[in-house]
C-alpha cells in the first residue's frame, strides 16, 4: 500500500530538508529509507543522518579504501535526528525531527 509521507528535518546541517515522496511503491524512495531506519517514524526514534562530506566520501570510495582508511582511524561524521512529530495533514503523513547532536 502507497503512501504520501512529507519528513521535515529542523536544526543542525540538514536544517530546512524536506522529503516528500510516496513510499510503499515499486521503487525504494528516501522516505522509504527513512521510515526504515525510524521504526516507520516512530515519536521518540533516532535516525543518523551522514553529513554531506562523509556521504561524497562513501559514495565516491570502494569498501576496500572505506575499510582502510576506518583502520587507520577515519570516521565518518554524522548527526543524529529524533523524531518529535508524528500526524496527519490530508492524505499525508507529516514526520518531524530536531536535530540532537553530532555522532559518528
Amino acid at each position: 500500500m502507497t503512501e504520501s509521507v512529507v519528513f521535515e528535518f529542523i536544526g543542525g546541517p540538514h536544517d530546512g530538508w524536506i522529503v516528500e515522496e510516496t513510499t510503499g511503491g515499486p521503487a525504494f524512495t528516501t522516505a522509504d529509507g527513512l521510515l526504515r531506519h525510524s521504526e516507520g517514524g516512530k515519536v521518540g526514534a533516532e535516525i543518523w543522518l551522514p553529513t554531506a562530506y562523509a556521504l561524497e566520501m562513501l559514495q565516491t570510495h570502494s569498501v576496500d579504501t572505506i575499510e582502510e582508511m576506518s583502520q587507520y582511524g577515519y570516521r565518518f561524521p554524522g548527526h543524529t535526528y529524533q523524531i518529535t512529530v508524528r500526524c496527519r495533514r490530508g492524505e499525508a503523513t507529516i514526520i518531524r525531527a530536531r536535530h540532537i547532536g553530532a555522532r559518528e
